[in-house]
């Protein structure tokens, strides 16, 4: 009986432990403004649809050091903001991303608003 007891400790002590490696997720909403200003533009000039805008944005995303995004579209708001530049056109996006690469995100001069991930 105490060999048994002693090979359960044994096996408790050396079974294998495996180490959370869950990622930590930032979400924001990245909004789009008039006038052609965001610095994405260049990518979305040919696509013709929400989702080829959204591939086309993960794609600028990529080329600037932040892969492993999910860019959602949200439906249109057509509701009058503004007429400056700097005002949204009413297509926004869920942005999801790595959490440690929020610092690189932010450093892209994008319309952004903090979202909860939930």
């Amino acid at each position: 009986m105490k060999n048994l007891l002693f090979f359960f400790i044994l096996c408790g002590l050396f079974s294998c432990n495996k180490q959370n490696d869950a990622i930590e997720y930032a979400c924001f909403t990245l909004v789009e403004r008039q006038c052609a200003t965001d610095p994405y533009n260049t990518y979305v000039k040919n696509a013709t649809t929400l989702e080829e805008k959204a591939r086309s944005i993960q794609a600028y995303l990529k080329d600037q050091g932040i892969s492993g995004t999910v860019l959602v579209p949200n439906p249109i708001y057509t509701g009058a903001v503004c007429q400056s530049c700097i005002c949204p056109n009413g297509v926004s996006y869920q942005l999801t991303l790595s959490a440690s690469d929020t610092t690189k995100l932010k450093s892209l001069s994008l319309s952004l608003v903090n979202k909860s991930c939930e």
